[in-house]
């Protein structure tokens, strides 16, 4: 029986996609043996780590634990803490995969540029060429390999349980239909250019609509949002909201009509899945890489900037928000089925445990 350790930040609300994506794979692949394990990076004080560099009574305890792993799979990149383990599992031979979760995108690497140059070429580029790559769509593969060297690399995107939002619960909104943006309150999310937009749209837009924001995020950015609501004076028609999860996230999206996501950065992003699979028309940016969404008459892609968001909600009024919402969800349905998508990586693992590549999800250039 194969075994992956997954190592991610933490399995909080407030750390985004990659805790949702190992709870799904978990989900699926767990049912009848434990394969997937899971280690949260922000449990290992940096005491512990200096007791694993510098002791070795400490580091063979922990080479120990490793070792009952074939495979460790990173749900973060640019960490100290998930270089130094997967080079303690290279050291024992175990296999590693890094997942990409949008952190080699464009928008990601234009931030602490010099320290993420640094930390590339010192330690990551060997890392990189040692491990195999998961990539959950084809376009930041496609834009990032021209920054990076990789070994085997692969493409599965991120799955999700339909039958956890039941099509049969959801409620219509009779007096307004409701607008949501729903997750992470940071500045990559495009939050902004939304606030812009809905300040320029004009009075009687509200009578058919109103909006909302709801999600974890830093004190400090979700203030400024709030206030940025406040000095557009929009706050009769936006409400922030507590964050949700659980069947209280669920019934969230099953009462929203609209989602909308003008990110700057996604890697595969699991609230907009979510979204969809709660039938929602969507709005989103080029940045979700989901062309699905416009092929299949689901809902609008738009540039990141206010004029583009602006007019894509202009255009509500002009369509079957109904049939687009139904669309979304057979999007996924069709294509991103928790299972399916599950057991895809569950091939990738057997593959890099056997050295075989049997799995039709493996790149070739």
């Amino acid at each position: 029986m194969i075994r992956a350790l997954n190592l991610v930040n933490s399995m909080d609300l407030t750390q985004g996609g990659p805790p949702e994506v190992i709870r799904n794979l978990k989900k699926s692949l767990n049912q009848d043996k434990k394969i997937i394990s899971v280690l949260c990076l922000s449990r290992l004080k940096f005491s512990m780590i200096l007791k694993f560099i510098f002791l070795t009574k400490a580091r063979s305890k922990f080479f120990k634990f490793l070792s009952k792993y074939d495979i460790v799979h990173a749900h973060t990149i640019w960490s100290f803490r998930v270089a130094l383990l997967t080079l303690f599992a290279n050291s024992l031979g175990i296999k590693v995969i890094f997942s990409s979760h949008g952190y080699l995108d464009d928008w990601s690497m234009s931030h602490s540029v010099l320290k993420k140059k640094i930390f590339y070429i010192l330690i990551l580029k060997k890392l990189f060429l040692r491990s195999n790559i998961f990539f959950s769509n084809i376009g930041e593969y496609q834009d990032s390999k021209k920054k990076f060297s990789y070994a085997d690399k692969f493409v599965i995107p991120n799955g999700i349980n339909l039958n956890t939002f039941n099509q049969n619960q959801k409620k219509k909104n009779f007096h307004k239909k409701k607008i949501v943006y729903f997750g992470r309150i940071h500045e990559k999310k495009g939050i902004e250019i939304l606030l812009k937009a809905i300040k320029e749209l004009p009075t009687n837009y509200f009578k058919t609509y109103c909006f909302e924001i709801t999600g974890p995020g830093e004190p400090d950015y979700t203030f400024k949002i709030n206030k940025m609501i406040k000095d557009f004076a929009i706050d009769n028609y936006v409400t922030m909201l507590s964050p949700k999860k659980g069947k209280e996230k669920i019934d969230y999206l099953l009462n929203a009509d609209v989602f909308v996501l003008p990110s700057y950065e996604e890697g595969d992003s699991i609230a907009l899945k979510e979204a969809m699979s709660a039938n929602n028309a969507v709005i989103i940016s080029e940045q979700c890489r989901l062309d699905l969404v416009e092929k299949e008459n689901a809902g609008f892609i738009i540039k990141t900037d206010k004029e583009s968001l602006k007019n894509a909600l202009l255009k509500l009024n002009d369509h079957d928000l109904d049939m687009m919402a139904n669309n979304s969800r057979n999007i996924i349905k069709k294509y991103f089925d928790n299972n399916y998508c599950a057991e895809r990586v569950l091939k990738i693992y057997e593959d890099i445990h056997t050295g075989s590549f049997l799995s039709k999800d493996w790149i070739s250039d």
